[in-house]
This record gives structure tokens, C-alpha cells and sequence, in this order.
């Protein structure tokens, strides 16, 4: 296990946690909250790079999220996870 997404009803809106794993590899566990008032988790994954970008951003004020009462600071809503992917060749 690699990743964990999950979500909430809190008012956190996001939160992330990086554990050592069995085989020593990192596990991200990120929570969205996930409530009408707009907040979205968005993650892009680019696997060459072997980095996923997630930001936080609201639907509703169409901004992205730097800041909320529970997680004031930016790199909590906008950040790079290391996750090196092994991308299968095809055969010739």
C-alpha cells in the first residue's frame, strides 16, 4: 500500500500524513473534506517525474486554497509527494 485517500466531515478541509510502510517505502495518507462549501483536493500524478502535485482548491470563490482556520499554512494545501513509479515497458 502506497496511498490512502480518504475523507472527512470536518472542517480541516485537508490533511496529510507520510508513514514508513512494511517494505520501507512511503505511505501518503491525504484526507479532503469534502462539504458543500467548495473545497476540492486536486492531484496530479506524473509519473516520469515520480511526483504527485496536489493542490487545494475552492469551487466556490474559484481560488486556489492557502489558507483555513484549521491549517493556516500554504504547504498544507499545496505540495509535491515523492512517489517513484515503475513504469512497465512493453513488449517488443
Amino acid at each position: 500500500m502506497r496511498l490512502i485517500f480518504s475523507g472527512d466531515q470536518s472542517r480541516t478541509v485537508a490533511w496529510r500524513l507520510t508513514s514508513p510502510g512494511r517494505e520501507g517505502r512511503p505511505v501518503h495518507a491525504l484526507m479532503s473534506d469534502y462539504t458543500s462549501s467548495g473545497p476540492l483536493r486536486l492531484y496530479r500524478f506524473l509519473p516520469n517525474l515520480g511526483e504527485i502535485h496536489v493542490i487545494t482548491y475552492d469551487t466556490t470563490r474559484r481560488e486556489i486554497v492557502t489558507s483555513t482556520r484549521s491549517l493556516p499554512d500554504k504547504i498544507s494545501h499545496q505540495f509535491t509527494l515523492t512517489f517513484p513509479v515503475t513504469v512497465p515497458t512493453s513488449p517488443r
